[in-house]
């Protein structure tokens, strides 16, 4: 965490020529000041690139648990194809270990939410009434795409093995997005 300097890194360079970035899950805990298996304690970033691009870092999360995720619609017709992410119900019971984040990637960085968890469906949310969990945005002056999944810690979500299938739908969504399909 504290050797990483944006400034000689290959991610800098990829942003600043408008290339895109896909986070999944974990992505927003890199670069972190501590080590917690279990995810309960609260971490301090150690490089400000993380938040910066996605608008948010890892904070803390409770343990796996049921809860509900609810779509933005509001996101516009591009998301709302049923290629993307029109096939996926309005809200939908989820288990995961829904992430903390330092600070709210839509109040303070204008993050586009395509999701959001429902903190009154599950224990130890710590973000309030807007929780996002998947968002996009463009960043930089050449409007890099940036696409943000926060949901998928069991790898039956990756294997389309899991029971609905949405953070795989997720996935593909984002990836659209970020080449332009």
């Amino acid at each position: 965490g504290k050797i990483f300097n944006p400034e000689c890194e290959a991610l800098t360079d990829h942003l600043a020529n408008g290339r895109p970035v896909l986070g999944v899950h974990a992505a927003l805990a890199c670069f972190l000041d501590g080590v917690d298996a279990v995810g309960a304690t609260p971490m301090n970033a150690t490089c400000p690139l993380i938040r910066q691009v996605f608008g948010a870092h890892f904070l803390n999360h409770p343990p796996p648990q049921d809860g509900t995720v609810k779509m933005h619609r509001e996101a516009g017709d591009f998301w709302r194809a049923k290629d993307m992410l029109g096939c996926i119900p309005d809200t939908f019971t989820h288990h995961d270990e829904f992430f903390n984040f330092s600070c709210n990637p839509v109040a303070e960085f204008g993050v586009t939410p395509l999701a959001s968890v429902d903190e009154s469906t599950y224990t130890g949310g710590t973000m309030g009434e807007q929780h996002p969990i998947v968002w996009c945005r463009e960043y930089g002056d050449k409007n890099a795409k940036i696409f943000y999944c926060g949901l998928g810690h069991f790898s039956s979500e990756y294997t389309a093995t899991g029971e609905k299938k949405f953070v795989a739908q997720f996935l593909r969504a984002g990836l659209k997005y970020l080449t332009g399909q």
